[in-house]
């Protein structure tokens, strides 16, 4: 028996607090979830979502069923002992295709864990770290070979105690779902189950029966919608999957590891590893914004800003280069290709750029970062000289310049002054199109580099011993004390 007259087509119609999710393309975005247990739609909402490898000979058949009615990611535990083989195992069960899970699960207790697949972390060579998050421990997962960082991360517990106390989420970048599907010719498709409420005017035309239930399975969802026992309020739960990622672009393995088909500006043709080798004393040129992506990592990168050198540990390192007027690097071509992996070279080969012309005396007068860097180093150093032998004659002592300006010349000479980390600072590469607020914070750090290691005590004591009084200067900051030195 109907209650209502058929106004809507059910096949399009969503819960209000789910039609955000409905049109969402997850590709879009750059991370992508791989799992997730929330409740984002609401008070008394749930959502449940995992992601699994589909084979291709399967996926339309798949896609033409309705979700699963049960939940398909299965396990032999927690305690597999109990199962007659022993074995531990996983599968993402739908309908007889064996799924392969991308991620993990189990419960125990009150509580769920989530962790990525063995297979997907080791085809990418991920090693996992853990941080502080808002909610809790996340841990991060981090390619340290090339290096690149965050690439999957998840929140790994959830807590459910008759309501849901805190979620748990598997995310990965979408360029390597993108890659991970090519490379394993599967599909990626995510399977959920979603529970919200609805609101009464939202189910106006549609087909309900006299008891405000409603079930229809459609290809890629089942819906059900019932009345809720404790008040005239609706519910609405979906059981869902869509496809997310099919094989395509390997941007990953066969791209970002691939250089036998680069070809460089002022070089005829491809240039292969095995013609590199041959290439001796040729040049490739490079815009040096090519060391940003190193010059923020001071922790893992050694950069030398006089010559434009990058170096990884004992891993890799780009040498054989150097500065050219304001903006380039000039590099030996067969040494960028010897002992470095592909994804180093094709990152110098993003920034490649037409010889410039050397002769050119705007280049060849062009005065770069370095070297502008290296004269504010010498000054200090020079500083740090001046005041110490003031010292001598005012005290009758010595003393050494580290001692007043922060800077030891002989650590700076011997190791480069780019070694100090307020001084690398300053050194790093400027780009012309640099924002306001990079602007300003390079002032900050040209304004570190030389107020911070100014020792105000012993500038203090200077003044005292060149006749200034103490009171006269006991509210003054370092650059008002050697401001106080010139004039006194």
């Amino acid at each position: 028996m109907v209650h209502r007259k058929s106004k809507v087509d059910i096949a399009s119609w969503w819960p209000k607090r789910m039609r955000a999710f409905s049109k969402d393309d997850p590709m879009m975005h750059d991370t992508v979830m791989l799992a997730e247990n929330s409740a984002p739609f609401g008070e008394d909402s749930t959502f449940e979502l995992f992601s699994g490898l589909v084979p291709m000979d399967k996926l339309d058949w798949v896609l033409s069923q309705p979700g699963p009615a049960d939940w398909p990611l299965q396990s032999s535990g927690p305690h597999p002992a109990l199962v007659p083989s022993g074995k531990p195992w996983f599968q993402l069960a739908f309908k007889d295709v064996d799924i392969e899970p991308l991620v993990v699960s189990w419960e125990s207790g009150t509580r769920r864990i989530m962790l990525p697949d063995q297979g997907l972390l080791m085809t990418y060579g991920l090693l996992p770290r853990m941080i502080q998050s808002e909610n809790d421990d996340e841990i991060i997962y981090d390619d340290l070979t090339i290096p690149e960082f965050g690439i999957l991360s998840a929140k790994t517990v959830s807590h459910f105690e008759y309501a849901l106390k805190s979620s748990a989420y598997v995310t990965a970048r979408n360029i390597y779902i993108e890659d991970y599907s090519t490379i394993r010719d599967m599909a990626v498709v995510q399977f959920y189950f979603a529970h919200c409420s609805v609101d009464p005017d939202e189910i106006d035309g549609l087909q309900l029966l006299v008891d405000g239930h409603l079930e229809k399975s459609l290809p890629g969802r089942q819906i059900v919608i019932g009345k809720n026992e404790r008040n005239s309020s609706y519910y609405c739960q979906t059981h869902g999957l869509r496809c997310i990622a099919r094989p395509g672009r390997s941007p990953i393995i066969k791209e970002q590891f691939n250089v036998e088909s680069l070809e460089w500006p002022g070089i005829q043709g491809v240039i292969t590893r095995k013609e590199s080798s041959s290439l001796r004393l040729q040049k490739i040129y490079v815009k040096d914004s090519v060391l940003a992506k190193f010059e923020e990592r001071q922790d893992l990168f050694r950069v030398n800003p006089e010559t434009g050198g990058v170096s990884f540990g004992g891993q890799w390192s780009v040498g054989y280069s150097t500065r050219v007027g304001r903006d380039y690097l000039s590099v030996e071509l067969k040494k960028l290709y010897e002992g470095n992996l592909d994804h180093v070279i094709k990152h110098w080969h993003q920034f490649a750029v037409n010889p410039p012309d050397i002769r050119d005396p705007v280049i060849r007068q062009s005065s770069n970062v370095a070297k502008r860097s290296k004269r504010i180093a010498e000054a200090l150093i020079e500083l740090g000289q001046n005041l110490t032998e003031l010292w001598t004659l005012a005290s009758g002592h010595t003393i050494q310049p580290i001692e007043l300006t922060g800077y030891d010349e002989r650590n700076l000479r011997y190791h480069g002054f780019w070694e100090n980390s307020y001084l690398f600072d300053i050194a790093r590469q400027i780009p012309w199109d640099m924002g306001e607020d990079a602007f300003f914070q390079r002032c900050i750090s040209l304004e570190v580099a030389i107020i911070e290691g100014l020792k105000e005590s012993n500038l203090r004591k200077l003044l005292h011993h060149l006749g200034v009084p103490r009171e006269s200067i006991k509210e003054l900051r370092s650059l008002k004390l050697l401001y106080a030195m010139v004039i006194s």
